[in-house]
């Protein structure tokens, strides 16, 4: 896994996207960690296939949390 996707998780862990009541739309991730939109998209699908990111669908919009795995990996930068 590159260090760009296990940044995204560590930030997603950061900012409290943790569990699917707490998932949050592309636009509000790339607003509070200041990344491109498409490049978060795009990395954020990506962690959605490995299983590290979850995404459910709210009214029209996706939302995106990290699963029991991605914040196991995120917190493994502390240790």
């Amino acid at each position: 896994m590159s260090l760009l996707l296990k940044k995204l998780l560590g930030m997603l862990n950061n900012i409290g996207a943790v569990n699917p009541s707490n998932a949050l739309t592309l636009v509000e991730i790339s607003n509070r960690i200041k990344m491109d939109m498409k490049e978060l998209g795009q990395k954020l699908e990506e962690l959605v296939k490995a299983g590290y990111v979850g995404k459910v669908r709210d009214l029209e919009e996706d939302k995106y949390y990290l699963t029991p795995t991605g914040i196991l990996v995120a917190l493994s930068a502390y240790s």
